[in-house]
């Protein structure tokens, strides 16, 4: 637990950050353009996101996968070649957005006016800068240079931060929007040649591009990479499907509203899981003794509940307040999704750590089919949400429904391919984090007011939570971490 510890505080650190900063992006925009704003910002966003997963396959876990389980002398082999792969096939897509950008416009902008149609174009730039942040994200992560990796999403987040305000109020609405996105990932871009450069890891794969080329990586690469790009584009294009329905549905404005309550059911966990997953998933894919693997899926498994559990009960406390901060008052609206999307978060977040061993461990048919019919499901759901029973919450309700059922089958999987075996104190820890979680949620279901009283109460129960999943053992450990920190944090202001 101790390693868990220091890779989320390592990583965690910088994911705040990028997450703070990002926050502050959304800020700006949604107060000077309201949701509509915060809708097209969130199109534009999810287009470029989905796009550049399809110029680049979905490659990060597969690159990182890859990279983690081979020896050093093939490693520039397989870096050189999938950068090669990502060249060629971002040029393909940007070649293919240009001359589809009039039907996409109408496909996710509900628009068909010449400025809709640069505005998709306009993407281009943002889309092949963030191809190669991701590359470069990638080689930080499996060279285990988890601090240069955090500090180059702070950077980039912060840069999209600082450009906010002076391009959405001076340039304005949409071009303003467009350009916030050109400046995150060139700042990223910049940061991650430089970190990479730096470390060593850069030069000599470029020197020796294409003479790198490997064909025996090629077909790893791309086998394993068919299968993310497929779930990956599922997960974008899913959120970027939804999106669309929701402008068709109810205009710009209503896609924002959608957009708080699905980017704060995001924004938390992903502080956790990014964090989490640069330890979980290279080491998970070199451990070799079964035992040790069970071992450490169980470590993070209850890692999870002990964090997660009470971060989900203080949002769900705070979520009125959490949402005038973010956005305004103006979005106050989105509880009627949130309310539902808060509790499926719990079973989100323990389905990530039961279905991550299909990926470390190359499972990739099973890992392509509970990712597909997930992503179908919630298509399909909330389309009839919205245009069969025009019920803007069954949204919510819908993502909950099929994380409990993507967690009960991901359980299964891990008892059955790889002896997973929970004690009764673990099961029991589980149990009472989701009583926690659900009962603060029906608490506080409808209100809009921030309950002082029912928080203390729950400060109460968090830290009884806490206190009795774990045990005398951890706690003295975690109580000497803490110390020992702080302690070399006092000597070197002293110093």
């Amino acid at each position: 637990m101790k390693e868990l510890l220091k890779a989320i505080l390592k990583t965690g650190s910088g994911t705040i950050g990028t997450v703070l900063f990002g926050i502050l992006t959304t800020k700006i925009i949604a107060v000077f353009t309201g949701p509509s704003g915060i809708g097209l910002f969130s199109l534009l966003r999810q287009t470029q996101q989905t796009l550049t997963g399809l110029a680049t396959m979905q490659g990060n876990t597969a690159l990182v996968q890859g990279l983690s389980s081979r020896d050093e002398s093939v490693k520039s082999a397989y870096a050189g070649t999938v950068a090669v792969l990502f060249i060629l096939i971002g040029a393909v897509v940007c070649l293919a957005l240009w001359f589809l950008s009039p039907d996409l416009a109408v496909m996710i902008l509900n628009r068909k006016d010449a400025q809709a149609v640069w505005l998709i174009r306009g993407l281009i730039p943002s889309i092949l800068s963030a191809s190669a942040v991701m590359y470069l994200g990638s080689l930080l992560n499996s060279f285990r240079a988890i601090g240069r990796l955090a500090f180059v999403q702070l950077l980039s987040s912060a840069g999209g931060a600082a450009a906010a305000y002076p391009l959405v109020v001076w340039v304005g609405t949409p071009w303003g929007l467009l350009f916030v996105l050109w400046t995150m990932s060139g700042i990223g871009l910049l940061a991650g040649i430089l970190f990479t450069w730096r470390g060593g890891w850069l030069a000599p794969m470029f020197r020796n591009l294409f003479k790198l080329w490997n064909g025996d990586s090629a077909r790893y690469f791309i086998k394993f990479a068919g299968i993310t790009i497929i779930t990956g584009l599922l997960g974008t294009g899913t959120v970027l499907f939804i999106r669309t329905l929701f402008v068709h549905h109810g205009g710009l404005a209503e896609a924002g509203i959608f957009d708080a309550a699905w980017t704060l059911s995001a924004a938390y966990l992903m502080i956790l899981l990014s964090s989490l997953g640069t330890y979980y998933t290279p080491v998970l894919a070199a451990t070799v003794d079964a035992k040790a693997r069970v071992a450490l899926m169980i470590q993070v498994f209850r890692m999870i509940i002990l964090l997660v559990a009470p971060l989900i009960t203080l949002v769900i406390l705070g979520k009125s307040l959490v949402v005038s901060i973010l956005y305004s008052k103006e979005f106050l609206p989105s509880f009627d999704i949130i309310q539902w999307m808060l509790i499926g978060d719990y079973f989100k977040a323990v389905g990530w750590v039961l279905a991550t061993p299909m990926l470390a461990f190359a499972d990739l048919r099973m890992f392509f089919w509970t990712e597909f019919l997930w992503n179908a499901g919630m298509m399909a759901g909330a389309w009839a949400a919205l245009f069969v029973f025009n019920k803007v919450w069954m949204v919510g309700a819908i993502f909950l429904c099929l994380y409990i059922v993507y967690t009960t089958f991901c359980y299964w999987y891990a008892t059955s391919r790889y002896g997973l075996r929970l004690t009764s104190a673990e099961i029991k820890t589980w149990v009472a984090g989701l009583i926690l979680i659900v009962s603060a949620s029906l608490w506080t279901w409808g209100e809009i007011r921030v309950d002082l009283l029912k928080i203390g109460i729950y400060g109460g129960a968090i830290a009884c939570f806490i206190w009795l999943g774990t045990n005398k053992y951890e706690r003295r450990k975690l109580f000497n971490y803490v110390r020992e920190n702080i302690t070399s944090w006092r000597n070197q202001r002293s110093a």
